[in-house]
């Protein structure tokens, strides 16, 4: 599947509105979200989980 040019990921969330990401950008996904991911390469994830 093809992102639209700029956009390194698209994140899907059951239920819930899809996150697009470009280079910089964060995003906040609530606990427990079934989610289904779309990546263009290169990709750097860096995750902060809290409880």
């Amino acid at each position: 599947m093809e992102i639209e040019p700029g956009i390194f990921a698209r994140i899907e969330i059951e239920g819930a509105a899809t996150i697009t990401l470009k280079a910089g950008d964060m995003a906040s996904l609530p606990a427990g979200a079934r989610t289904s991911w779309h990546l263009t390469t290169p990709f750097l994830e860096f995750w902060v989980l809290q409880r």
